[in-house]
């Protein structure tokens, strides 16, 4: 009997070599955590203050989106409040939550002891600002600047009585010693409609706050107003 290969005689085929994963090559670059838009956002704010033009500023704010600007005055209030361009309803919002934030931290401070003569007369000062910006006033009230110094016992600060973006005519009374009473009296002899705006603080803070306010006079839905101190 010629014996020729056993094919069929049922025996196990050898078993198939398992394949091995392949390491990682070398040069292989872990993934990077995207970056916060809010940060972005925030970069983007901080570089166009850098540049003080108040109109671009405006211009660039006028281009995000309603959740953006809320992002960033809920992140940075003491960067949107005090920045000239952006709409005056806007530096009112960021203004207001920084003022109720320092009230809180300051008023328990003053409660417990803690803060300096310095801060209480700035907790003062606060407090009266509080009252005038819910004043219900026939025009709306706008804080458009609010920049404590605790430790120096001073404060810059503005309120508009009436939008200077809607009004014809905007009139910034530099005297120390107003109040809500006495915007009101400017703005009740105007012939035109008027925003009163009330100022406490530096020359150059003033500068900044008219350069911003005129930035919006040309998007303003009255487009032929004037902004002009008082007295002159």
């Amino acid at each position: 009997m010629s014996s020729r290969g056993q094919q069929g005689s049922g025996a196990p085929a050898p078993a198939r070599p398992t394949s091995t994963p392949s390491p990682p090559p070398a040069d292989r670059v872990e993934p990077v955590d995207p970056v916060d838009p809010v940060d972005l956002l925030l970069q983007q704010l901080r570089t166009r203050l850098a540049n003080a033009d108040p109109p671009a500023l405006r211009s660039w704010w006028g281009g995000l989106s309603d959740v953006e600007r809320q992002a960033l005055i809920i992140d940075s209030p003491e960067l949107v409040g005090a920045a000239a361009g952006i709409l005056p309803r806007h530096r009112d919002e960021a203004n207001r939550l920084r003022l109720l934030g320092d009230l809180a931290r300051w008023g328990d401070a003053d409660q417990d002891g803690v803060l300096p003569p310095p801060g209480c007369r700035v907790l003062a000062a606060a407090r009266v600002l509080q009252r005038q910006a819910e004043s219900r006033a026939q025009a709306p009230v706008l804080m458009l600047l609010y920049r404590p110094d605790a430790a120096a016992g001073t404060a810059e600060t503005a309120l508009s009585l009436g939008d200077p973006d809607q009004a014809e005519d905007v009139v910034a009374l530099t005297e120390p010693g107003w109040d809500l009473a006495a915007l009101a009296t400017i703005r009740d002899r105007a012939e035109v409609p008027t925003a009163v705006v009330g100022w406490r603080g530096s020359g150059v803070a003033l500068h900044a706050l008219l350069d911003g306010l005129r930035a919006g006079r040309a998007t303003a839905a009255v487009t032929t107003g004037s902004i002009r101190p008082f007295p002159r």
